[in-house]
């Protein structure tokens, strides 16, 4: 049996922090997704026997998505921890390993042992599915998510009031693991390495894919108050760890994608106000003017 929830369904639900609401939903065998808004859930029709267990179900359609994750699925890791306090055995359902995953969770404190993926979930089991349901395909932005992004933004925010200025630029590289199929790409950086060395400009190299700790990578990017980055995942998330910044965005990908989709939009803008950031979009061949 199959069931179908959106954000205005009246389907029993749990309201944490008077903004979190959470559709609790039992014996759920499998899920998906509709039309980027409504939770298509099938349920076992049988009844189904043993100790229920509790699941917390983030993951929508483009989990493999980097950008994607962080903005429809990780920004409701904060409440994870005040739903163990209510359910003791509550787990968090991922539908996939990713290092970008992990290294969320162990910032947010939360450990392989509270992890379970889809395919290992247990027949006897009460899920909660997050509302609104966050995907950035949706054509709207409701208030809620607003909030709840606000939120999720302040925890960055709030991290690590001051780093020492170290560098004059940060060079992010585009990551060449876990990118998402349909939108991976390459950079030929050279050209910007060998200004930076002519101009005598003191900068770090970071590449994201040998980071392991969240917090490293923020320390990193706060070093300097330049940075030079790849449009996409790399720019839309590390300006949330950037604050009052100078971010050159190589491409311009995120500006055609922002005409269309108004909550990246909204990402875009928010962030870069909140964290006083200046973005300066590039053409491949261009140079940043430090």
């Amino acid at each position: 049996m199959n069931i179908f929830i959106d954000d205005t369904s009246s389907h029993k639900s749990l309201l944490i922090e008077d903004l979190y609401k959470l559709f609790i939903v039992e014996n759920v065998v499998r899920y998906s997704y509709d039309k980027h808004t409504i939770h298509n859930i099938h349920v076992s029709s049988e009844p189904v026997t043993g100790q229920e267990q509790y699941y917390f179900v983030i993951d929508l359609v483009y989990h493999e998505a980097f950008g994607h994750w962080v903005f429809e699925s990780a920004i409701y890791l904060p409440i994870f921890h005040h739903l163990k306090k209510i359910y003791k055995d509550m787990k968090l359902v991922l539908n996939g390993r990713k290092q970008y995953k992990t290294i969320f969770l162990n910032f947010f404190a939360i450990p392989e042992s509270d992890i379970v993926y889809q395919d290992d979930m247990s027949a006897k089991n009460i899920c909660l599915f997050p509302s609104p349901i966050s995907s950035l395909n949706a054509n709207s932005i409701s208030e809620t998510y607003k909030k709840i992004f606000s939120k999720f933004l302040h925890v960055f925010q709030t991290y690590i009031h001051s780093v020492k200025q170290k560098y004059d630029c940060i060079v992010m590289p585009r990551q060449t693991k876990e990118n998402y199929v349909g939108n991976d790409r390459t950079y030929d950086m050279t050209h910007i390495y060998k200004s930076l060395n002519e101009k005598n400009i003191k900068y770090l190299v970071l590449n994201t894919d040998e980071i392991t700790d969240l917090t490293e990578q923020i320390t990193s990017v706060r070093s300097s108050s330049n940075i030079i980055l790849v449009d996409g995942a790399a720019f839309t998330v590390n300006n949330i760890f950037c604050i009052k910044s100078k971010i050159f965005v190589i491409g311009n990908i995120t500006p055609l994608q922002a005409q269309k989709f108004v909550k990246l939009r909204y990402i875009i803008d928010s962030i870069s106000e909140a964290n006083g950031n200046t973005i300066v979009y590039l053409d491949d061949k261009a140079v940043p003017c430090l």
